[in-house]
């Protein structure tokens, strides 16, 4: 008696030591960093209310106070619930769904919802099954909403066994979950998540059918695709219906083969509902399907390309795979546009430049051969243009001299379009009937020799250094390009000029009688003012180039010197396609400027005598047309060669040029010594 005495007392005391302990605990416990402030809703809000649902690594606690805020639902929380969440919410969700995600942030930290009488409990997902969880039958799939939550779902089999499909879903079950089968009444008992359990009771819809002398036979699948061999093996049992032995008659319609083949991708299995015969021959398929790719066989390739972008060749490839698969496809049943069949991929990856192809080894080899014909080198064509200011007596010139060579001769010249700019004469129309054309615009091409005021001119270099001479010729710009067939290429030589946009003044509250204080905004907007020349080049067979060609000059006119911003300028574009020759040299013409300036000449001092000094001033009036002539010659670049000797010419042209400019300059500094020395 006195031996249990003393063992109470011990308890006693251990029981108060840890009521202290406890105690102390605890207050250390509240005053632990809380998480951030959380916006909690000052009441419940309607199911379908739109909210937004932002946690930055929030505790969890907050998280369950704040539905039960948002919900208007108790929540009782097992004590101490330890986690961190995070959720992004971009747009707005509904409250339902609000609580779906909360569902689904209990299950990933470890803990499941359980509805109660009067609260929902937030328990450990492990201690789960021994909660009071809600109950459901039935077998239909769609009867259970996919969440996160836990329950208990009792499923009545109709022709399957309990005990089989039990061992089918054993490891399909979560580790929180439990599956038991009660043989009496052929039921199954699954207490998982909501997600898992509407999973599982869709294999049921497929495998709890009546059959005759049919059973489940499980197959995992070590290296082929599960639902792409179930696919075939499912071909192979509808084209092969089953044959009777011999000496017996046909089977009837309810007895004939009835092989269903269900894939299970998450564990990459097979589950074949069939006899033992059928079962058989889908196990000895499965033996020869299931084997490791051969080298060379794989359904993986890489392709690394050489001239064409991997990026632009996948959009080509995937339009062909597209439309084959169409093509293929039965009446009434079109693939989703857009997308290529699912045993095709093909992926670009542009770090190497390659494309990532999945294909079987015979889709890859036509897949092949339409690469090796794109990846290929693009010819490139070298554009040499001339851009020119000429005055209206050169360009009559110029115009007359295209024109006449509308006769095929020796040097292969043709004109095909031109402007007299209505002042030729009859006469001159009689001795040059290709003239009698249309007043305005000037546009032609020729090949080999060109004769501009009586000098013959073999290219675009040398008509340059011919401008250059010539007073009445006011260069612009000699821009060359060399661009890829079916490329756009650019080139802009101009300034980048602040042009006034909006001017606003605005009263200050400041002001006063004598003062007038005012705010100014001015806004401003930069434009490229100068030359734009654009050519995009298209290649055909015979050396014929179409070129799409836009060019713009620019200039200003006037600028207000009292108004910054304020300035006048003046546009000059043309936009055109045409196809000429390789060598050929076209140009365009028609874009006339009218300059007009007065000048007044006087004597000084008696020149500024009202009325009288009218008889010693002298008035003078000028008028000025200049033409914007652009000439372009396209050169086809095919190979390495042909570009190495399109660089050497041009690296002569402008050895030669820079040689005349100093021989030029060498010859003005002679001779105005000569003229001091005189």
């Amino acid at each position: 008696m006195k031996e249990r005495i003393e063992r109470f007392t011990l308890a006693f005391f251990f029981l108060a030591a840890m009521v202290l302990v406890l105690g102390w605990v605890r207050p250390a416990q509240g005053q632990e960093k809380k998480g951030p402030e959380i916006q909690i809703p000052k009441k419940p809000l309607p199911d379908d209310a739109l909210i937004t649902m932002d946690f930055q690594d929030a505790d969890l606690a907050v998280v369950i106070k704040f539905m039960g805020e948002l919900t208007g639902k108790n929540f009782l929380v097992s004590d101490p619930i330890r986690g961190k969440v995070t959720i992004i919410s971009p747009k707005k969700i509904t409250v339902r769904e609000a609580y779906r995600v909360f569902e689904s942030v209990l299950e990933m930290n470890g803990y499941t919802a359980v509805p109660g009488d009067d609260a929902i409990k937030i328990i450990p997902s492990a201690a789960a099954r021994q909660a009071g969880l809600e109950i459901r039958e039935g077998k239909e799939a769609k009867a259970v909403a996919p969440e996160d939550r836990m329950i208990t779902q009792i499923i009545p089999l109709e022709h399957a066994s309990a005990d089989e499909v039990r061992n089918l879903f054993a490891s399909s079950v979560s580790k929180e979950g439990m599956i038991i089968s009660y043989k009496p009444t052929n039921h199954l008992v699954i207490t998982d998540r909501a997600s898992n359990i509407h999973r599982l009771l869709k294999i049921i819809e497929q495998i709890d059918v009546r059959i005759v002398e049919e059973k489940i036979t499980v197959f995992p699948l070590e290296y082929a695709s599960a639902k792409t061999l179930a696919d075939k093996l499912g071909q192979l049992m509808a084209a092969d219906p089953r044959q009777p032995a011999p000496g017996r008659p046909p089977a009837p319609a309810a007895a004939q083969r009835v092989v269903k083949i269900i894939p299970e991708e998450r564990t990459n299995t097979l589950i074949v509902l069939a006899n033992e015969q059928d079962a058989r021959e889908v196990r000895n398929l499965v033996a020869r399907l299931d084997t490791e790719a051969p080298k060379g066989k794989s359904q993986l390739h890489v392709r690394y390309l050489e001239h064409a972008r991997a990026e632009e060749l996948a959009k080509v490839l995937n339009s062909i795979v597209t439309g084959k698969a169409k093509a293929a496809a039965p009446p009434g049943r079109q693939p989703q546009a857009g997308a290529p069949p699912e045993e095709v991929s093909i992926t670009a990856d542009k770090a190497t430049n390659s494309l990532v192809i999945t294909a079987s080894p015979q889709e890859f080899k036509e897949l092949e051969e339409v690469i090796a014909k794109l990846d290929m080198i693009r010819s490139q064509v070298l554009v040499e243009a001339l851009i020119a200011e000429v005055s209206m007596e050169k360009a009559l010139q110029i115009g007359v001299d295209w024109r006449i060579m509308d006769q095929p001769v020796e040097g292969s010249a043709r004109g095909f379009g031109g402007s007299d700019f209505g002042l030729i004469s009859g006469t001159q129309r009689g001795v040059y009937p290709s003239s009698a054309g249309d007043t305005g615009l000037l546009l032609g091409v020729a090949k080999g020799f060109i004769t501009v005021g009586g000098v013959q001119v073999p290219n675009l270099g040398v008509l340059v250094r011919a401008f250059q001479k010539d007073t009445d010729v006011n260069v612009l710009s000699t821009p060359h390009l060399l661009t890829m067939d079916n490329e756009k290429a650019k080139i802009i030589v101009a300034d980048n000029v602040p042009l006034l946009k909006s001017d606003l003044t605005t009263p200050l509250a400041t002001a006063t009688a004598t003062v007038s204080n005012v705010a100014v905004s001015r806004t401003y907007e930069y434009k490229d003012i100068g030359i734009q020349l654009e050519i995009t080049p298209h290649i055909s067979k015979g050396n014929m180039v179409r070129l799409e060609i836009s060019t713009e000059v620019s200039n200003i006119l006037a600028i207000d010197p009292a108004n910054p911003g304020f300035v006048t300028t003046r546009k000059r574009q043309a936009t055109t396609t045409v196809a000429v020759d390789h060598g050929q040299i076209i140009v365009i013409g028609g874009l006339i400027r009218d300059e007009s300036s007065d000048t007044t000449k006087k004597v000084p001092c008696v020149g500024n005598v009202p009325v009288l000094g009218w008889l010693f001033k002298n008035f003078a009036g000028s008028s000025t047309k200049t033409n914007l002539l652009i000439f372009i010659s396209p050169q086809i670049i095919r190979t390495a060669e042909d570009l190495e000797k399109a660089t050497a010419k041009k690296k002569k042209e402008s050895e030669e040029n820079l040689e005349k400019l100093r021989k030029d300059r060498e010859k003005e500094v002679q001779d105005t010594f000569d003229k001091l020395i005189k």
